[in-house]
């Protein structure tokens, strides 16, 4: 694998599904990973109603535009992600294939992409988990976007998912112990105003521990 992972996300028009996985890809991945995307039957635009389902996450793709799937971007890439697009994708061996069952959003209603919006979301941030090293959070003192404390106890693999989790626990209150996946810990936020890390170290590190220092 590269010291940089390139995702490939790909489905028939890459007008909605590959596009939004794009997207969370980028916020949630920032500089860690590199993004590609792309269509066995690219359509003319961007699917209006992904764009809108995106906008609430904070997430801008009207930018976007649908690209034929290229052969050398498969080669390229380190995971190649596909959505439908049955077997429009050359096999290159060492890359990693999945392919998503996801819901096709054209001509989809708002309510019914958002529901594919959060499926696309978690999925994406597990695969993250899995291609990020866990060495990007080690234990110490964190502070959330929100502003409270918290001390990371450990990164562990979830024994099920073997996918990476930090556990954490807070600084006030009653002390309790959190468990979040690593891609989540590290994500890049965009929320009621505030745009950055969702964790910043504070006990002496100033690395910022998220998508985009």
């Amino acid at each position: 694998m590269n010291d940089v992972p390139t995702i490939l996300f790909v489905c028939v028009h890459n007008a909605g599904r590959s596009q939004m996985a794009a997207g969370y890809a980028r916020a949630l991945g920032g500089d860690r990973v590199r993004v590609l995307s792309g269509g066995s039957e690219p359509g003319s635009q961007i699917n209006p109603v992904a764009v809108a389902a995106m906008a609430e996450e904070g997430i801008d793709i009207t930018g976007a535009v649908p690209q034929l799937l290229q052969t050398a971007d498969v080669k390229d890439s380190d995971a190649v992600i596909t959505m439908g697009c049955g077997d429009a994708c050359p096999i290159f061996p060492g890359k990693r294939y999945e392919d998503w069952e996801l819901t096709d959003p054209a001509g989809k209603g708002l309510d019914e992409v958002r529901a594919i919006r959060d499926d696309i979301k978690r999925r994406v941030s597990e695969l993250l988990g899995s291609l990020l090293p866990a060495s990007a959070v080690t234990p110490g003192r964190y502070r959330h976007f929100k502003g409270g404390e918290y001390e990371v106890v450990l990164v562990a693999k979830d024994v099920e998912t073997e996918e990476p989790v930090v556990v954490y626990q807070a600084l006030y209150g009653e002390r309790g112990h959190w468990v979040r996946s690593l891609a989540d810990f590290t994500a890049w936020v965009s929320r009621d105003g505030y745009e950055g890390p969702r964790f910043v170290r504070v006990d002496g590190d100033d690395g910022v521990v998220g998508g985009r220092p």
